[in-house]
């Protein structure tokens, strides 16, 4: 009994962040293509010409991927029936560009006598959401107890205030707190099997991805960059992962032709193909259909498996896809290239295959046996 609770509260979690995020994933589908278009457009002499244009064109799809927490709060607050508005105003503290200088700053931060957690916010999923669901739960109460006057007078003044600190101080610092765990733990696990720590790094990637706190391991690439030259294998497994969810959207496309959605399918196999954004997929297949998802896991784990043996790594930041591949190009290492390919092959090829026999192998089974019967 214990078991089915856990499974049906997982169950419940993944249905939620499914439903704030669905009305969503058409723009992040556009934010792709038009990151797509800019990184085709870079191809040709245009920017040559006309510098300011990919800058222009970078801003407009970066903006649905930056304001991202604004937009899950509004669909949370649509799914949680909260006022929609007080929710944007509760995220958009968050990315107020003065609280964004403050955290970055070297100095200690407190919030009266409470300290204050230093953490990004830009392009997360999680922890406007938790906010959302909170302030659900803080508006509800306050309904309950407080007279009809004080709801038309102050209830905006206590919701947002509350709920804005809730996230500065406890929210959004527990989802960057669990980023960081992650990532110790590979850093940890690294030390001990190299192989198994891209391995599983790659397998939780598409959570990362959905929780929004892959963003966290943008700053220890860029460190790393900055320091190094390349990068130590995270945008390898993340191009795995990518790779692997576009080849469960391409499965996904293939196995069901008579779903209303297949053009949807085949827009967000494109879209994390050519430009790398995932989140399509992700949020509009993986999670309502959660097998897909656990295909999606097995076919980065073994991705990573092939990373991990050869150690592959980046040399120049960009969302990984099959446009942008020469990040990975390693002066004097033409193997570097190679590998990461390959790795990221394995995913797509592995992804694409399981789902295919998912649909069709338990069938062909079925036939099997009742001609067998007959």
């Amino acid at each position: 009994m214990k078991r089915f609770g856990v499974n049906h509260l997982f169950s419940r979690i993944f249905e939620t962040i499914a439903a704030c995020m669905k009305p969503i994933i058409p723009l992040l589908m556009a934010a792709g293509f038009i990151k797509l278009l800019n990184i085709l457009l870079g191809y040709t002499p245009l920017f040559t010409v006309y510098p300011q244009t990919e800058i222009i064109l970078a801003a407009v799809s970066d903006a649905t991927f930056y304001f991202l927490p604004i937009l899950v709060a509004y669909s949370s607050a649509c799914h949680f029936k909260v006022n929609p508005l007080f929710a944007m105003v509760s995220a958009a503290v968050l990315l107020l560009p003065d609280l964004i200088e403050l955290l970055n700053s070297q100095e200690k931060i407190q919030f009266l006598f409470l300290p204050v957690y230093k953490a990004s916010y830009a392009y997360s999923v999680l922890p406007a959401m938790l906010l959302v669901y909170l302030m659900s739960k803080l508006t509800g109460l306050l309904e309950k107890i407080s007279s009809k006057t004080f709801q038309s007078f102050f209830m905006p003044l206590v919701t947002v205030l509350l709920t804005s600190m809730i996230g500065i101080l406890f929210v959004g610092p527990l989802c960057t707190i669990a980023g960081n765990g992650i990532s110790t733990f590979i850093f940890t696990l690294q030390d001990l099997n190299p192989v198994l720590s891209w391995a599983v790094f790659a397998a939780l990637a598409p959570f990362l991805t959905i929780t929004g706190t892959s963003w966290i391991f943008t700053a220890i690439v860029l460190e790393s960059l900055g320091n190094t030259g390349q990068d130590i294998g995270y945008l390898v497994s993340f191009f795995v992962c990518t790779m692997a969810i576009a080849g469960v959207a391409l499965g996904a496309f293939i196995t069901e032709p008579d779903s209303p959605d297949r053009p949807t399918y085949l827009s967000a196999a494109l879209v994390a193909l050519f430009s790398g954004v995932s989140e399509p997929t992700l949020y509009g297949i993986c999670i309502p259909k959660k097998s897909l998802l656990a295909v999606t896991v097995t076919a980065s784990f073994l991705g990573g498996i092939y990373q991990g043996i050869f150690t592959p790594c980046g040399t120049v930041y960009s969302f990984p896809s099959v446009s942008t591949v020469l990040m990975f190009y390693q002066e004097g290492n033409p193997a570097n290239l190679f590998h990461a390919v390959v790795a990221a092959a394995i995913g797509f090829i592995a992804a694409l295959s399981i789902t295919i026999a998912v649909k069709y192998v338990p069938k062909l089974f079925v036939r099997k046996q009742s001609a067998v019967s007959s």
